[in-house]
């Protein structure tokens, strides 16, 4: 009786955490896309105000950035060293290696190297348009995603709960 007890709360207690890490993860996306946001419109000052190259932007945005600045610092070491062929590659290559441990989706991450993609062809004036292009895009995800993850949080922890509870009267 008491393993049937024990058991019982540890099924609920793992489908209820189920539920809650997937509404944290929510949560941690849209924190790391305001986060991203923010970086992008220090590299965007940075190229418009103080006219630095791109590695140089990169570099300075890694010193200023907290979750990207592996990124950055990847991608301004891969373009300064003349590692890579393109802007995209470099950015490509940075996302494999660097934005693993993210909540970013494949999505947001191909976003992020079509950026790149786009940077590395024009001059400055150019830049600065894919990069406001690039934070109305963020700009326009962050606010759909502010309000679909109310939702979806309370429908994510309220699943794991009526999933484990669900489990319990099966396993019963």
């Amino acid at each position: 009786m008491v393993a049937k007890v024990i058991g019982s709360i540890a099924v609920l207690t793992a489908c209820s955490g189920f539920g809650f890490y997937c509404a944290g993860e929510m949560t941690r996306r849209l924190k790391q896309l305001r986060e991203l946001s923010e970086a992008i419109l220090l590299l965007k000052g940075d190229i418009r105000y103080l006219r630095s190259s791109l590695p140089e932007a990169f570099a300075a945005a890694a010193a200023r950035t907290g979750a990207f600045a592996e990124f950055f610092r990847s991608v301004a070491r891969q373009l300064g060293g003349f590692c890579t062929a393109s802007v995209e590659e470099a950015f490509s290559i940075a996302s494999k290696g660097c934005l693993k441990d993210t909540a970013l989706t494949k999505q947001d991450i191909s976003m992020l190297v079509k950026l790149g993609g786009m940077l590395g062809k024009m001059d400055a004036d150019m830049q600065l348009n894919a990069l406001e292009w690039y934070l109305e895009q963020l700009e326009g995800l962050t606010d759909t995603l502010d309000r679909e993850n109310k939702k979806r949080a309370l429908l994510s922890k309220s699943l794991g709960i009526l999933a484990g509870i669900f489990l319990l009267v099966i396993l019963l």
